[in-house]
């Protein structure tokens, strides 16, 4: 007896690895496949639908031989979360720009943080890692936060100002002055970051402060701003910090100052 072309797919099939036919026949998939070869009939006749018949074995059978090709890669890919929402932000929001929605928990943001983190110079010792765990905890238990990525360059940028705010207080405690000129020649550049300048608050005027702090080696106030506002950190003694009064006064950058940067 001559055997139907099915039955030998089911036999050549039976001897690669990967789901076999009986795995995939279950009342959940023949369910499902029945549903779809009804809609698939129905969209190309006119009159009512048909019951294609021996339908269900052949598809079947095909499912498993595309689920043996995928085998290898389903386990990684079950658990993966991609990076890229292909949604954007909306036009005219002030507190949302066009830029992608991404995923804060997907694996792929740490390549990202290195890549967009070109743009942000770090001192000598620097790394990514604290702000990385920031910008992941977007993400809620059991959640995918999303950030935009523009807030990611944000993030990056503030955590480069932090870093080498900390890295000018280390050389002023230690008395090194070149690494004080070290840091000072990246605090002078931060306030012009197109990022900091457009997301912030004050235009960036904050980090003009900062720099303006350093450059008079007004330790106070560099210190006070360091553990204000850079993720919670402290300074090394642990002391109450006193900053001049002046920097949190109007005049404390005159008009050239901001008009020159």
């Amino acid at each position: 007896m001559p055997h139907e072309p099915h039955d030998e797919l089911d036999a050549l099939l039976a001897a690669r690895t990967g789901p076999s036919t009986a795995d995939l026949d279950t009342p959940e998939i023949n369910a499902a496949l029945d549903a779809l070869g009804e809609r698939i009939v129905a969209g190309k006749t006119a009159g009512p639908s048909l019951r294609p018949r021996r339908r269900r074995a052949v598809i079947v059978a095909a499912s498993a031989a595309l689920a043996a090709a995928l085998a290898v890669g389903v386990p990684a890919a079950a658990d993966w979360i991609d990076l890229r929402t292909g949604q954007f932000g909306p036009p005219g929001t002030t507190e949302q720009d066009t830029s992608e929605y991404l995923r804060a928990d997907s694996p792929e943001m740490a390549a990202l943080v290195e890549e967009y983190g070109r743009d942000y110079p770090l001192p000598p010792g620097g790394d990514w890692s604290e702000r990385l765990q920031v910008i992941r905890s977007y993400a809620g238990p059991g959640e995918s936060g999303l950030i935009q990525e523009t807030g990611v360059r944000l993030e990056l940028a503030m955590e480069s100002a932090c870093q080498w705010q900390g890295y000018w207080l280390e050389g002023h405690d230690r008395g090194d002055a070149a690494q004080m000129a070290q840091a000072q020649r990246t605090l002078d550049d931060i306030p012009d970051w197109r990022v900091l300048r457009e997301r912030s608050d004050d235009d960036g005027i904050y980090y003009l402060k900062i720099a303006k702090a350093a450059r008079l080696g007004d330790e106070p106030s560099v210190r006070y701003l360091y553990d204000l506002n850079c993720s919670g950190k402290i300074s090394p003694t642990g002391a109450p910090v006193t900053p001049d009064p002046s920097i949190n006064a109007p005049d404390y950058l005159t008009d050239a100052e901001r008009a020159g940067r």
